[in-house]
């Protein structure tokens, strides 16, 4: 797998969404994201860092990372914004059946066995409800300074 080479618009959408965390509680798949996530850090190493999303970023595949981020929102909130990512894809989809997905996938990974969905005890939270992307990008960025000139002894 090349990661370079990925479509994102083959990934990102709702038959994906759908199946992606029936397909993440499965121990044996876990085990190989897990590897192919942690051997991006590896591969990093000259590039000094990365960042990465996921659902057990903090908990599972980076525990000690330097800095987690546990980011949210309302479940109506997350459901708009999925809703216009797929319509901007010309992908046919319902806001109740975003919905419908989104608190099934939610129940299925905060209730998995295998690397359930929780926010890391270290993780600084964001509720991004009512906040847009700038002012999300401001809020992360002052955490990431501060953090690096904490780490400077700034």
């Amino acid at each position: 797998m090349n990661v370079k080479n990925i479509d994102e618009s083959k990934i990102r959408n709702p038959l994906i969404d759908k199946y992606s965390s029936i397909i993440a509680s499965i121990s044996e798949v876990r085990k190989i994201v897990v590897k192919i996530q942690r051997d991006f850090k590896e591969k990093s190493k000259d590039h000094k860092g990365i960042v990465v999303d996921g659902r057990d970023i903090g908990t599972v595949i980076f525990p000690d990372a330097n800095i987690k981020l546990f980011i949210s929102a309302s479940i109506e909130e997350r459901a708009k914004r999925r809703l216009s990512e797929f319509l901007e894809k010309k992908q046919k989809i319902s806001y109740n059946q975003v919905i419908k997905q989104l608190q099934k996938r939610d129940q299925r990974d905060k209730e998995r066995s295998v690397a359930p969905l929780i926010a890391a005890k270290d993780a600084h939270l964001i509720d991004t409800t009512s906040i847009d992307i700038e002012d999300t990008l401001e809020i992360v960025s002052s955490l990431i300074i501060k953090k690096f000139n904490d780490y400077c002894g700034v």
